[in-house]
């Protein structure tokens, strides 16, 4: 049985694909396809799986983190592949395992950034529903009294309030 043109191009294009610009082009859309249109359903996968697994706080990190490095390096290295010449589909699988995990971690560690800041800055309360009290007032009071007297017991009273901010 004789083989199809159209196949046997094919097969010609993956053993002998096209460099330069268009190599650089088929690359990425083959990178693309092998590593996103293919590879959602992993994604979606190993983001669950990692949430699952992820300790307390954690979680929203390791659940966007999860796979997308392997889709981000497959695209970048279909291109390169592309460009060089090198059969794309190989170079995007290659690069998609071999940096795969280092761009999850990087991205699980800059998401982890921004909960973290934003977890701190909702725990900074500077006074947003202080009463005040005569009680509180009257130690305001004979605090500025015995700073006014000593520059030691200034120096004193400010590292108390340090302290106590810094709890």
């Amino acid at each position: 049985m004789p083989i199809s043109k159209p196949l046997m191009e094919r097969i010609t294009e993956f053993f002998h694909p096209p460099s330069g610009f268009k190599g650089l082009i088929q690359g990425t859309k083959s990178g693309w396809n092998m590593g996103f249109t293919g590879g959602m359903v992993p994604f979606v996968g190993f983001g669950a799986y990692a949430a699952v697994k992820a300790p307390r706080g954690h979680k929203i990190a390791a659940a966007t983190g999860g796979g997308i490095g392997f889709g981000i390096s497959s695209v970048i290295g279909g291109a390169v592949g592309g460009f060089l010449g090198i059969p794309p589909q190989a170079a995007a699988i290659v690069a998609g395992l071999a940096f795969g995990n280092a761009i999850d971690s990087t991205i699980g560690r800059g998401v982890q950034y921004a909960v973290d800041f934003g977890s701190n800055m909702r725990k900074a309360r500077y006074g947003g529903d202080y009463r005040d009290s005569q009680v509180a007032l009257t130690m305001r009071q004979a605090a500025a009294r015995e700073m006014s007297g000593s520059l030691l017991n200034a120096r004193q009273f400010l590292g108390q309030e340090a302290s106590f901010l810094h709890q």
